[in-house]
């Protein structure tokens, strides 16, 4: 008898758990990794973050030998998953030097000095999230300079 009440329950819960998932399940999303939300409820990105540190225009001027950490800085913007930090030696950014993406709204490199050449390098960041369309546009650019080492006399 009591073999019996939990073979029929068995059944029922196998009825019952097969019929919600054939119900409940959304037609078209057959693996959960690859949901996307539907565009429409996604919304336009806010203006880019605003830059921090370092202020624009900034030189560092090292002794032959000696490097800087330089860590930059942006405002951190609501919602945002992912910053994308960019620099180069071209104010256009065609040939990108570097490339980073961080979740942080900081980030630092070390430079050293060329001893051959004053080097500019341009700086900007934009923000990214899963709530909006697309990244933001990329903030405003700024620019430090590094220039040529200066020769310590040791004699």
């Amino acid at each position: 008898m009591i073999k019996r009440f939990f073979k029929q329950l068995r059944l029922k819960l196998f009825i019952v758990g097969t019929v919600f998932l054939l119900i409940g399940l959304p037609r078209g999303c057959k693996d959960p990794y690859d949901y996307k939300p539907p565009e429409d409820i996604l919304v336009p990105p806010p203006d880019p973050p605003q830059l921090i540190f370092p202020a624009d225009s900034v030189w560092y001027v090292l002794d032959y030998g000696d490097v800087v950490f330089i860590t930059f800085q942006w405002d951190t913007i609501y919602d945002a998953d992912m910053y994308e930090f960019e620099f180069d030696t071209s104010q256009s950014f065609e040939k990108t030097a570097w490339s980073e993406l961080t979740p942080e709204d900081t980030i630092t490199f070390v430079f050293w000095p060329d001893t051959t050449d004053t080097v500019a390098y341009y700086w900007h960041v934009r923000a990214a999230s899963d709530f909006w369309v697309w990244w933001t546009s990329w903030s405003e650019v700024r620019t430090f300079i590094i220039p040529q080492a200066f020769f310590e006399n040791r004699h």
